[in-house]
């Protein structure tokens, strides 16, 4: 017995079990002998194990290790890409390359989530657009209507 309270295969079983991503069937193949064993039985003896609970607990005990590892490596891409993507902007607008440099700030901002509401932008714009238009055009027909005073 391991000092988690598990032989050798139930912490094998476990440790195969987190990382294929929980086949309990595949675990146990891998822990144990189960060459001659039909699938039927695999399955059983691998839902039995996960029963038990000490390799409940060793299992939940690596999925929680596993999910912080994956935090921390995740966070840190998710930082690089970001400061990348600044630099990279910079960049190509100091060397006058605009089209780079707005793909850069559209990719981080599309990263920062700050083009969610593009619809409700667009219409307010939109919106904006037609009115100033309205209102323009009815300036010029009212100078077109009016007098002229150098006839």
């Amino acid at each position: 017995m391991s000092k988690k309270g598990l032989t050798a295969k139930q912490e094998s079983f476990a440790r195969a079990y987190v990382e294929n991503g929980g086949n309990a069937s595949e675990a146990y193949r891998s822990a144990y002998n189960a060459e001659n064993m039909k699938q039927e039985t695999i399955h059983s003896k691998a839902c039995l194990l996960l029963k038990q609970d000490n390799v409940t607990a060793r299992v939940k005990e690596l999925q929680e290790e596993a999910q912080k590892i994956a935090d921390k490596e995740f966070e840190i891409t998710i930082k690089e890409v970001t400061k990348n993507l600044i630099r990279l902007s910079k960049g190509a607008e100091a060397d006058r390359q605009f089209s780079p440099a707005i793909k850069a700030q559209e990719l981080l901002g599309k990263h920062l989530g700050m083009f969610g509401k593009d619809i409700e932008i667009a219409v307010n714009i939109g919106d904006s657009i037609t009115e100033k238009i309205k209102i323009a055009n009815e300036r010029r027909r009212d100078n077109d209507s009016s007098p002229d005073m150098d006839g």
